[in-house]
Order: structure tokens, then C-alpha cells, then sequence
């Protein structure tokens, strides 16, 4: 809980740098546009990063509240879910597929030997 306050106190303060010295700097500080302009794409990008940390954070705080409280992860679909944000393509197999293709192979290679 004290990791999420301080990441949203910072955004929180980022606003209100925001708001004082671009949307208001000629008015307030007195600065040119190009400072301006500057301080606003210097915003960006921390909120750029600020965003990245929340969602590392999130699920770094999810993985370890199910290892405290002993819970298994589903390995397979976090791998799909995972791949999907770098374009990969990951197929998706039951557990009964998964023994049903090693039993097929299996049966596959006993035919092989026998004829």
C-alpha cells in the first residue's frame, strides 16, 4: 500500500507541476513557450515511466501475495498473457491435450518398432 501512495503522490505532483508552469506559465512564472513546451514534454515522459512502474508494481505485488498465501500460478496462461504484449503467438494447450499428443507420439513410436 506504501509503494502505490508514493507513485501516486509523485503523479499527483506532476499535475500540479504541470498545470503551474505549462498550461498557466505565461500567467503564473512568466515563460516563454518554449519552455513551456519543454517542461510539458519532460511531463510526458515521467508519466511515461510513472505509468510502466505502476503496472510493474501491480504485478509484482500480485505474485508476491499468491506466494505468501501459498497459492500456485497458472504458468501457461501467464506465458500467453505475457507473450501477447510482444507479439508473440502462443498456443494454448489443455492439460488433456497436452497427455493426449505425448500418448499419440508414444503410440506412434511403439508402431514403428513393431512393423
Amino acid at each position: 500500500m506504501g509503494i502505490a501512495f508514493v507513485l501516486y503522490v509523485i503523479l499527483l505532483g506532476l499535475m500540479l507541476v504541470y498545470e503551474v508552469f505549462v498550461e498557466f506559465g505565461d500567467n503564473v512564472a512568466e515563460l516563454k513557450m518554449i519552455w513551456r513546451v519543454m517542461i510539458g514534454m519532460l511531463c510526458a515522459a515521467v508519466v511515461m515511466i510513472l505509468l510502466l512502474m505502476f503496472g510493474v508494481t501491480h504485478v509484482m505485488l500480485y505474485f508476491v501475495c499468491k506466494s505468501y498465501h501459498g497459492e500456485a500460478v497458472d504458468k501457461l496462461s501467464l506465458a500467453a498473457y505475457l507473450g501477447a504484449y510482444c507479439d508473440e503467438t502462443v498456443v494454448i494447450l489443455m492439460p488433456k491435450e497436452i497427455q493426449l499428443g505425448s500418448a499419440q507420439v508414444e503410440q506412434m513410436a511403439m508402431q514403428k518398432f513393431t512393423t
